[in-house]
Formats: structure tokens, C-alpha cells, sequence
């Protein structure tokens, strides 16, 4: 089975800057190259704690401003490195209430996840939300080129911060953009006139 995009595709690298996530509109079709860090409640506490710094490598790896909402199933390999067999996407709404602080103070423009967030100004933060279909664990894995290093082990495998390289990420759809628009809202909108 071929993937059809109604959308032709824009592939880019990261870093993902605010003139980046301003040049897309919701519905856009984006594969992404470069460098993404997971990041579920547990690595979003720890990125808004003033107690805590990161790790240079974390540092450099949320210079190139995406965070990915994602635990990966992973195994250390008998060389010291990390093999991921699956990194699927998980339900950002839990990260709502914290992740416009954590885009601010860490400056970040893009989030990857499914089913939306509530409460995020893209608009102001000049970010996006790019929704990655949930189910597609492998799919992800496929993009994932390698794991440049993990943050945060002692949070355990599926809450710890991943840096990843990855190779056309994708497909994700810019679903709520810098511009105000929000496909999560369109369609419930939609479902209200329907019934109404």
C-alpha cells in the first residue's frame, strides 16, 4: 500500500527556527532531517526545574529546537550504544499546561506528538505542532538513523531524553500553526454544526 499525500511534501532540516514554523499552514506536509530530543512529563519537568541544567549534549541537541512526544522501546547493545526498535509518538495533551514554559525558556519551535495540545500560543511562541500518526511506531523507527546520546537514564527508558538523528521524519502534518489555525478545533467545530 502507497502512501497518498493530498499535499505536496516539504522536506527541511532542523534546526526548526520561528521563520521556519511561520512559513507553514496548517495542513502542510513536512519530513524532517536532523536532530529531534523526546521529551514525555517526566524530561518537561526537568527542563523547567531552575535546580536542574541540562547536559551539554541535551543543550546542543535543544539548539536545534524541536521536541518529540515520544517513549521510545530501546536496548543497550554490547558495544555501550543504543539500538530503538520503536518510537511511536504519545498523546501530548499531558504536556499542555507546561510546554509553552518549556518552548520559552528553551526556545523551542516545533512539537511532534498526536492529537493536539490545548492552551499552547503557537502564535506568540512562533512554533507548530506537527502530528505524527499514532500506530506508526515502526514507521518512526525507520526514520531514526541513530541515537546520538540519552539525558536523563535514571528516569527510566520511556522517560528519559533522547537525542535522535533522523532522515525524512514523516509524514507530519502542521496541525495547529503559527498563524492561529487548529485542525484539532476545525474538526470538532465541524462535528458541533453537524449535530446541531
Amino acid at each position: 500500500m502507497s502512501l497518498k499525500l493530498e499535499k505536496k511534501p516539504v522536506y527541511i532540516e532542523t534546526p526548526f527556527t520561528a521563520e521556519k514554523a511561520r512559513s507553514f499552514r496548517a495542513g502542510d506536509v513536512v519530513f524532517l532531517s536532523g536532530t529531534i530530543v523526546t521529551a514525555r512529563d517526566a524530561t518537561h519537568e526537568r527542563l523547567l526545574d531552575p535546580k536542574v541544567q541540562a547536559p551539554r549534549q541535551l543543550a546542543a541537541a535543544l539548539d536545534h529546537k524541536v521536541l518529540y512526544h515520544c517513549g521510545p522501546v530501546a536496548r543497550k547493545l554490547d558495544d555501550g550504544t543504543w539500538d530503538v526498535k520503536a518510537a511511536g509518538p504519545t498523546t501530548s495533551a499531558r504536556m499542555s499546561s507546561v510546554e509553552g514554559d518549556v518552548m520559552k525558556r528553551h526556545d523551542i519551535h516545533a512539537i511532534i506528538g498526536k492529537a493536539g495540545m490545548r492552551g499552547v500560543d503557537w502564535k506568540g511562541l512562533g512554533g507548530c505542532y506537527l502530528a505524527f500518526v499514532g500506530g506508526a511506531a515502526l514507521l518512526a523507527r525507520q526514520a531514526i538513523k541513530r541515537v546520538v546520546d540519552v539525558a536523563w537514564i535514571d528516569l527510566g527508558i520511556p522517560e528519559a531524553a533522547w537525542i535522535l538523528e533522523v532522515e525524512e521524519f514523516g509524514p507530519l502534518i502542521v496541525a495547529q500553526d503559527a498563524h492561529g489555525a487548529d485542525l484539532y478545533a476545525d474538526v470538532v467545530k465541524k462535528a458541533r454544526n453537524q449535530n446541531n
